[in-house]
């Protein structure tokens, strides 16, 4: 599993239960502006807490909390400014919760800035998860049926291998400029991805029921 970090931001909202599960397993975790009322919310334990701080809402900061407070005026987002602090920390994955919905500005330079990052980046939403990988990827809890995408965060991304998936892929190159890699379907199991170069990022869709 290698060192976790988890990220709260101040997007959609998650069930508090799976944000506890999630935090069991990360060995840091970073709250982002707004995210902090709702790792509280949760009962976390947040060992940093980073952003402009606009989006607190009155929520008091405990004792004990680390605060990297930055100007509301600045050229990244607060997600970004999280996901360059915790670099240092060489992660192996940093999941995060509420970095997708509400804006769609946001949404996309969130994604396009997982481009830069050595580390798996996966992105929890309500219905659909998204994994940036540089390398392989295991679809744990895929089932039969579930939809997964594969679109290029890099020019390119040589080398892809699929396992599971109803049009597989066998080495081929995916281009950023093409939709090749959408709407793939989970058809056995293990499912999963391999890369040799690039980023790419690996949208999973469970089935209705699944």
């Amino acid at each position: 599993m290698g060192f976790r970090v988890l990220l709260v931001a101040s997007g959609e909202p998650a069930e508090p239960g799976t944000l506890r599960e999630a935090a069991a397993a990360a060995g840091y975790v970073v709250a982002v502006n707004g995210g902090f009322r709702q790792a509280q919310e949760a009962g976390l334990r947040v060992d940093l807490l980073l952003g402009d701080l606009d989006s607190l809402g009155g929520v008091p900061i405990p004792k004990g909390v680390r605060v990297l407070a930055f100007p509301s005026r600045k050229d990244a987002t607060d997600l970004e400014l999280a996901l360059d602090h915790v670099s240092a920390l060489r992660p192996d994955v940093v999941e995060i919760f509420g970095g997708l919905g509400r804006r769609l500005d946001h949404l996309l330079a969130n994604l396009a800035i997982a481009e830069k990052y050595p580390f798996t980046l996966v992105f929890r939403g309500q219905g659909v998860d998204l994994h940036a990988v540089s390398q392989e990827l295991d679809l744990e809890g895929a089932k039969v049926g579930d939809t997964v995408s594969l679109i290029p965060l890099s020019d390119v991304v040589e080398g892809v291998r699929t396992q599971g998936l109803e049009y597989p892929l066998r080495g081929e190159a995916l281009f950023r400029a093409s939709s090749r890699g959408v709407s793939n379907r989970v058809t056995s199991l293990p499912a999963g991805v391999s890369l040799e170069k690039g980023k790419l990022l690996v949208v999973h869709i469970p089935s209705e029921g699944g």
